[in-house]
């Protein structure tokens, strides 16, 4: 798929989809686009709630491009859970149904207030999320594919719906989905990958499923309206790295299960950007993934921002330092933002973190973000 695609003509006052489509193309903007993501421990809260979390946040700081987050785990094998919608969602009867309309909706009216309070733990009725350890073959195998209406998938599209509809076709977008083995890992922790290694065949069926279920998420994002896929890659690092895997263990069990889901995102006309996560990077095991544009912690890791550009064709997001941002200046923040344009040059490049910031950053940092990125020459 080219990105040439996705580009208007450049003009002198552009849409905020405008901007990010042409940004990622490596045409001309009015400035440089610039997001921030963090964490907002959403995944107690309806899709609803969820997305007045993210109104919030995007509307106190005018980013250019919206990345979503998704906070809410796979279900395990023996979720009792998984069917039951979260208080609060619009598939709760007892839920009010949002206007859908961006001028006068509820969430638009209601913007200042707090997410109502939903769910809660009740000792009557206690919750059960599954098998606790995945840690034989016959676990592997009990995983099946997901219908989309299971309660993660059915309140992360509520919470992408909403957000489309409050904020209109000219707000990019961009939906964060993990890698079919890190789906796993985030739901039942790190031990299940010493399970994957010592049963391979049941392994495989497993992470098959999971991916067919994200092949459909995928499809289900482009009907929404979603822009782009934010796409995180573990493992793409060596032992002894942390979370480094050899080059077998990558090549069987992390990228044919990852391009799966990124040539279906291209299929649905997704715009693709892969996070590569992880320190020490081996880039090579990605760098011909079929992505739009790259985002790693380039201030804290190889690669170079010269490499990638020489090796790739894709754009770059970065200019920020996930790590140092909390405790820096605003001057110090908008010198690595320089520095950072200054070696990968003002085409196919849009600021952003090398992964998720600290949920409490101050907003005088964020807002300087904002500021020293818009003030970056675009050419």
């Amino acid at each position: 798929m080219s990105t040439r695609s996705f580009a208007q003509s450049p003009r002198s006052s552009m849409t905020p989809r405008e901007r990010f489509l042409a940004a990622i193309a490596g045409d001309e903007v009015d400035h440089i686009p610039v997001s921030v993501w963090l964490h907002f421990a959403s995944e107690p809260y309806s899709g609803v709630e969820t997305a007045r979390l993210h109104l919030r946040y995007f509307r106190e700081y005018g980013w250019d491009y919206l990345k979503v987050m998704n906070d809410y785990r796979y279900p395990l094998p023996g979720d009792s859970n998984v069917n039951s919608p979260l208080p609060g969602s619009n598939s709760d009867a007892n839920s009010p149904r949002p206007r859908e309309n961006n001028a006068d909706s509820q969430l638009s009216r209601d913007n200042n207030a707090d997410p109502p309070l939903s769910g809660g733990y009740d000792a009557r009725h206690p919750l059960s999320w599954g098998v606790d350890l995945i840690a034989s073959e016959n676990d592997l195998l009990r995983f099946e594919p997901q219908p989309l209406t299971a309660a993660p998938f059915a309140a992360q599209l509520e919470c992408l719906r909403t957000l489309r509809a409050e904020l209109g076709p000219d707000v990019p977008l961009v939906e964060t989905l993990f890698s079919p083995v890190q789906t796993v890992v985030r739901a039942a922790g790190s031990r299940v990958w010493q399970t994957i290694l010592a049963y391979p065949q049941a392994a495989r069926q497993m992470l098959d499923a999971v991916t067919q279920t994200l092949v459909a998420y995928v499809n289900a994002l482009a009907e929404i309206g979603v822009t782009a896929l934010f796409y995180s890659v573990n493992g793409a690092n060596r032992p002894p790295a942390a979370g480094g895997v050899t080059d077998e263990q990558f090549t069987n069990f992390i990228a044919p299960y990852d391009r799966r889901v990124l040539e279906a995102a291209g299929t649905a006309g997704l715009v693709r950007i892969g996070h590569i996560h992880g320190i020490d990077l081996a880039f090579d095991r990605v760098a011909d993934y079929p992505v739009e544009a790259f985002n790693w912690s380039h201030l804290r890791t190889a690669p170079s921002l010269t490499e990638v550009r020489q090796r790739t064709k894709a754009a770059i997001i970065g200019g920020i330092d996930e790590v140092k941002v909390f405790d820096q200046t605003p001057a110090e923040v908008a010198a690595d933002i320089e520095r950072t344009w200054r070696e990968a040059g003002p085409r196919q490049f849009l600021v952003g973190p090398g992964c998720t910031v600290p949920p409490d950053t101050s907003r005088r940092l964020l807002h300087a973000i904002a500021d020293a990125a818009h003030r970056l020459p675009t050419s």
